[in-house]
């Protein structure tokens, strides 16, 4: 999986490389006609058919450009048909729990956070200045 990350006019891409014949295929932004850039950081779901990446997602545009940005964290599958916007605010650096249920990242305010994806419940585990990374136990 390899992000080129986005800019201010959402051009972030996001493709995948197969090791077995080589090849390079964009899964994203392709069939989402650029409504959400990628801001650089991207985990693969345990089950290998999705992925999550924190995320501008733009609200209009004005003639070329994209405006009202909004960050938050975008699951989007591995066909790149379906991006979901799960949670909007200033979040970074997610990662998949190993049982696929709940996503580890980083909050406005450098608190280290958890979001259940099937309750939606997000919680506060731990604050303190210059966290990043966060990363489930094996």
């Amino acid at each position: 999986l390899y992000s080129t990350g986005g800019d201010d006019y959402g051009n972030g891409r996001l493709s995948v490389y197969s090791f077995g014949n080589g090849h390079l295929r964009e899964v994203y932004p392709r069939s989402l006609n650029n409504h959400f850039a990628i801001g650089g950081i991207v985990a693969w779901a345990p089950n290998g058919n999705e992925f999550v990446a924190d995320t501008y997602a733009w609200i209009g545009r004005d003639g070329n450009h994209h405006v009202a940005k909004q960050q938050g964290l975008l699951t989007i599958n591995l066909s790149g048909s379906k991006a979901k916007l799960i949670l909007q605010g200033n979040y970074t650096d997610p990662n998949w729990s190993r049982d696929g249920r709940s996503i580890v990242f980083i909050g406005a305010g450098s608190s280290i956070q958890t979001f259940d994806l099937k309750t939606h419940r997000r919680d506060i585990l731990y604050r303190d200045s210059g966290l990043s990374s966060p990363r489930w136990q094996p």
